[in-house]
């Protein structure tokens, strides 16, 4: 168990009922390279779901107990309230798109500090921190808007009440003074609650502790703790502790607790709605792990995992678990066939290698498999080489397109291989008009960065993304 002196807890609330739970399997969402990503929790099915927009990037994402995902953007160095969102049905299509909005009277104002997603869809929760009068003034909390926000209307406000996450479906659980969590009262309309009652791990010695997750079912819940360098905001230390519990609200069974076996800076812990997995990032990336098996048999002890973490994206952040899809995004198989067979699942850029051994034992890394009849597919494209010569000339390429529109199709590359810095780079591109579903072909060509940097790209690992009326898939191509 952990140490009990350590630990403090707020008493117990009333019991909760938890949020119906829907028959899904689990998926990840995650930022990946500026964009939100969604994947299996088993790695093997990944689809990138937003797109380009200029140059913004993804900076955090957020899934919701009912599978919709919300995510919020900006251009990398703006300020916070230039800051735009956009949220994802359970099918991957888009729900609309709106200004992330903040109070106005601030000198600063930072925000995002946590994002979550009620179960119905329509109402974003994210923390703040403000700051005016040269920062002698400094005011923390959480805003809540609406996800049919188009417009600069200010958020709701609740003061006070830091690193929200949502309980139940729509209860905020949030840590006002980085020591004790609170979770909110049952009332007419959670989460615009404005009273809270001291709930969940009191603190860990010597530690911030920053956000509080539990799952939808009311069995699992997990704190994150970060210990700064004395007078700076340098990460020390970090971890992630688990407890069993009997409810939102209920007792919390520290004798049984333990510290995930993370690696590194760890945060962004989330729990599957049955609490049967936990993810996190840490110097790994985005990893997934089973729920430990909380047998309680040592002080301070690491959890003890039944199988190895599996590495989702060594370049991910912030995971989301929830009961989205991602296999419903796989592409047609080829011949439009009813399951096997068909091309392989969407890798994300640059994969790590997932490799070195956790006290929970050695993580594995995800390989993308088949794909089998998909419910709401991306178009497929059959190309697994490109030789330098074709792009150059003109390469013809298949694509299995799944309604009408404009396919386009791109090839990428990290801005190293071609000696530049930053954003990916593009080599190649082609497009088409596809008058329905079924198979249409393209050349794709070499531009004059490609034909320029030909030299350098033999043996590389692009990107070759396929986008059809807003939908996009991906998969890697080795140059040659």
């Amino acid at each position: 168990m952990l140490p009990r002196l350590v630990w403090s807890f707020p008493l117990s609330l009333v019991a909760a009922a938890a949020v119906a739970m829907p028959a899904h399997a689990t998926g990840v969402a995650y930022v990946d390279g500026g964009q939100v990503w969604v994947a299996s929790s088993d790695g093997t099915s990944k689809h990138q779901l937003s797109q380009t927009v200029g140059s913004d990037a993804w900076n955090t994402v957020a899934q919701s107990d009912t599978g919709s995902i919300v995510g919020v953007r900006n251009q990398p160095g703006k300020i916070a309230t230039l800051s735009s969102f956009e949220v994802w049905n359970p099918d991957g299509m888009s729900n609309g798109v709106g200004p992330l909005t903040a109070e106005s009277g601030w000198s600063t104002t930072s925000y995002p500090v946590g994002l979550d997603l009620t179960a119905d869809g329509k109402t974003i929760v994210y923390g703040y921190s403000n700051t005016r009068n040269f920062g002698s003034t400094l005011e923390t909390g959480t805003y809540l808007l609406s996800t049919a926000n188009r417009s600069t209307n200010a958020p709701v406000k609740l003061a006070g009440h830091m690193w929200p996450t949502l309980v139940s479906g729509n209860r905020l659980l949030t840590t006002p003074n980085q020591r004790s969590s609170e979770l909110q009262d049952t009332g007419a309309q959670p989460p615009f609650v404005q009273t809270f009652k001291g709930w969940g791990v009191g603190g860990l010695s010597g530690y911030d502790t920053h956000r509080t997750k539990v799952s939808a079912d009311g069995k699992v819940l997990a704190s994150e703790f970060v210990k700064y360098a004395q007078s700076s905001t340098t990460v020390d230390d970090s971890k992630i502790a688990v407890f069993p519990i009997t409810s939102a609200g209920g007792d919390i069974d520290d004798v049984h607790s333990c510290f995930l076996p993370t690696q590194g800076s760890a945060s962004s812990v989330s729990i599957a709605q049955d609490s049967s997995l936990i993810a996190w990032k840490d110097d790994r990336g985005v990893v997934v792990a089973p729920r430990p098996a909380f047998i309680g048999t040592g002080i301070a002890q690491v959890c003890e995992l039944s199988t190895p973490p599996v590495v989702i994206s060594a370049t991910g952040s912030f995971p989301s678990l929830g009961p989205f899809d991602a296999k419903r995004l796989d592409p047609v198989p080829a011949g439009g066939g009813t399951g096997g067979g068909g091309s392989t699942g969407t890798t994300t850029p640059t994969p790590g290698t997932g490799t070195g051994t956790t006290p929970g034992g050695t993580a594995t890394t995800a390989t993308p498999s088949t794909a089998g009849t998909p419910a709401n597919p991306l178009p497929a494209a059959t190309l697994k080489s490109a030789t330098l010569s074709q792009l150059r000339t003109g390469l013809s390429l298949t694509v299995n397109a799944t309604r009408k529109g404009t396919v386009s199709v791109t090839l990428t590359v990290p801005a190293g291989k071609v000696g530049l810095k930053g954003k990916a780079r593009t080599i190649a591109t082609g497009s088409t008009k596809a008058k329905g579903k079924g198979k249409v072909r393209l050349t794709l060509k070499a531009n004059a960065l490609g034909k320029a940097k030909a030299a350098k790209l033999a043996g590389v690992k692009a990107t070759l993304r396929i986008t059809i009326a807003g939908k996009t898939t991906t998969r890697t191509v080795t140059l040659g």
